[in-house]
């Protein structure tokens, strides 16, 4: 994650980093090792490519748009 990424970041968001992956990988992977409940994922200005698109379905998300997807309970 770039430091011009991480001055957007708002209370309560976390950032983070991991070299080759798309952000929703990177986003879930550290959710997970962090023993985090992530409820939403948004990649505005970016499109959710298809790898991640079908990567989100699977683990029980749910895409709200090309842009945001959101899991009840936890991912």
């Amino acid at each position: 994650m770039e430091l011009g990424q991480r001055a957007l970041l708002e209370a309560g968001e976390v950032g983070a980093a991991l070299e080759g992956a798309h952000a929703e990988m990177t986003a879930l992977d550290f959710a997970v090792k962090a023993s985090l409940t992530p409820k939403a994922l948004v990649t505005y200005p970016w499109k959710i490519c298809s790898t991640c698109r079908l990567m989100i379905k699977e683990s029980g998300g749910v895409l709200t748009s090309e842009f945001t997807a959101f899991r009840p309970g936890a991912w």
